[in-house]
């Protein structure tokens, strides 16, 4: 079996079993938990829903029967399944901490609505330490917490907020699914999934990052072990850019502690089985039509694969990237309320628009600020005429050169040309 039919064989194995005391160091600060956190990619979201259903459940309907975000009760796990932050925002504390499983996508824990709620469960801090202090006063009953996404009362018992946060539980274990993915994100939503706390921590891969010490220390951070070595900041132009990872490689202590973590930590499956023939074939996949706009769109965006330039820039590499996931899926970034290319599309014409609208705003205000300016300095110059609207004439005449599609654009400009030439001014010395 793989590692998701492992994983769930796990979590059913040891439901019944009773729940390690938390270490001192953190009880009191966080809500306890009696089920297993399992963070997924988006994409892989429904699968572990089947997967549960598939092993534990004689694979019957799971997802589709669902109310906000919770299994039916003959289900044989209480499972809380939220591809986005809408079923969080009308769950209590108490219902979360008593689920069996809680699936999440690592999209719900960066998403604008989720982050909000936790910079106000800290008084808009967006450090994690003060989170601590905070569920301490709540299960105390110290300090009350607004519950709820849009109701603002506030309540002093744990168990009657509404809207908790995932990063204020002590959960039974916490399962990254796809850890390696975790690498190329920011250090911030890193730090989120650090701060995480768990009796046991999992992480499912088929690709750990094992290749350097850096991918190791990246390994052992996620699931809150410190290697010991030299860390030292690099730096560039008289100015710190950050820990030099080149170091790290040559570390012997740092080498050999690596070597350990992975001895001790890592785990991978092996298949008793004969040679497997390996055969190729190639399958066609016909896009959509909406599907083919979102590739040729990001297309236009990339670089030529073929260029000398394509891969000498990590703007360049992420373009292509994100052209080859286009290939399989309709969506690589945006919301998860995003159902179908359709509505992808209607997205990123949403987002042009606007950012079309920002622009045509900003070429008017400042051909406005140029034609003032040179009236200001037609006016102090007797002897010589600084002619600072040349570009700007360069400009119009090269849009006017690319037919109809800039046409409205020159026209904005050449109102505002007007009015600005219209518009009374007053000179003081």
């Amino acid at each position: 079996y793989g590692k998701t039919a492992t994983t769930i064989a796990l979590i059913d194995r040891q439901l019944k079993e009773p729940l390690p005391p938390i270490p001192q160091v953190d009880r009191g600060n966080f809500l306890p938990a009696k089920g297993t956190l399992i963070v997924v990619p988006s994409n892989l979201f429904d699968q572990w829903l089947n997967e549960i259903s598939k092993f534990l459940w004689d694979g019957r309907p799971l997802r589709q029967h669902m109310q906000g975000g919770w299994s039916r009760e003959n289900c044989p796990l209480k499972i809380f399944a939220m591809s986005n932050v809408a079923p969080l925002g009308k769950a209590k504390a108490s219902d979360v901490a008593d689920a069996d499983v809680v699936i999440c996508s690592y999209r719900l824990l960066y998403s604008q609505i989720y982050l909000k709620r936790r910079q106000e469960i800290t008084n808009n801090s967006s450090s994690l330490s003060f989170l601590r202090g905070k569920v301490n006063g709540l299960m105390q009953g110290t300090h009350s917490m607004v519950s709820g996404r849009k109701s603002g009362c506030s309540v002093n018992d744990w168990k009657e907020l509404e809207f908790p946060v995932l990063e204020m539980f002590y959960w039974r274990r916490i399962v990254f699914d796809e850890f390696h993915e975790l690498e190329s994100f920011e250090s911030a939503q890193q730090n989120s999934l650090q701060f995480l706390r768990a009796h046991f921590r999992w992480g499912l891969t088929g690709t750990p990052p094992v290749d350097n010490n850096a991918g190791v220390i990246f390994m052992s951070s996620l699931f809150r072990i410190d290697l010991p070595g030299y860390l030292a900041d690099g730096f560039q132009g008289g100015r710190a850019t950050g820990p030099d990872l080149e170091d790290w490689e040559s570390d012997r202590l740092l080498t050999e502690s690596a070597a350990r973590f992975l001895d001790d930590y890592v785990r991978q499956n092996t298949a008793e089985l004969p040679h497997i023939r390996l055969e190729e074939h190639v399958v066609q996949i016909n896009h959509t039509a909406a599907e083919r706009a979102l590739y040729l769109g990001q297309a236009h965006e990339a670089p030529d694969y073929n260029g000398d330039d394509a891969f000498r820039s990590e703007e360049n590499v992420s373009a292509l990237e994100r052209l080859l996931k286009l290939c399989s899926h309709f969506q690589v970034g945006g919301a998860d309320e995003i159902q179908n290319a359709n509505e992808e599309c209607g997205r990123i014409s949403d987002q042009k628009e606007r950012r079309l609208v920002r622009a045509r705003n900003q070429v008017r205000r400042c051909a406005r600020v140029i034609i003032l300016l040179q009236r200001l300095l037609d006016k102090r110059s007797k002897k010589r005429k600084i002619a600072w609207s040349a570009e700007m004439d360069k400009m119009k005449a090269k849009l006017k050169a690319e037919g109809n599609a800039a046409k409205d654009l020159v026209e904005d400009v050449e109102k505002e040309e007007e009015a600005a030439r219209r518009e009374p001014m007053r000179i003081s010395y």
